[in-house]
């Protein structure tokens, strides 16, 4: 009995790859017209997604990425942290804490900084700062 089901699963696929090409070759033009009307409508969902995320929780982009620095090989960033062993050991929740704890919301351009630069992101080493202030600092 399997071996009928495979030989019947086979025989749909031939079937849909033979008569997909034809249909997508007859189509191609409403097709085309379809997915770049469904890329615009898509876009413009992402957009204002990313926008209501960013205002409920403007933490997220600092540990997005933070995160991408220390563990994305491929971030330009990686060679000044994830390639010197700087690790990212916090949370979304620490993200959070650090936010209200150093009154990010009151600052214009707020940027995570590590107190000690040769240390790993940790609750107790980061902190929220102004983005001029934390560019100013020297290790």
């Amino acid at each position: 009995m399997g071996y009928e089901n495979k030989e019947k699963q086979k025989e749909i696929a031939e079937y849909q790859k033979k008569y997909g090409k034809e249909y997508r070759k007859r189509n191609r033009d409403k097709i085309r017209e379809y997915l770049l009307k469904n890329r615009e409508r898509d876009k413009k969902r992402k957009r204002e997604w990313w926008l209501k995320d960013l205002m409920e929780k403007p933490w997220k982009t600092s540990f997005r990425d933070a995160r991408a620095r220390c563990m994305e090989s491929k971030h330009q960033a990686y060679r000044y942290y994830g390639a010197k062993g700087i690790q990212f050991k916090m949370t979304m929740q620490d993200f959070e804490h650090l936010w209200f704890r150093d009154n990010a919301f009151m600052m214009d351009r707020p940027s995570i900084d590590r107190r000690d630069s040769t240390e790993h992101y940790e609750l107790n080493n980061c902190r929220f700062l102004e983005l001029s202030t934390n560019s100013r600092r020297t290790v």
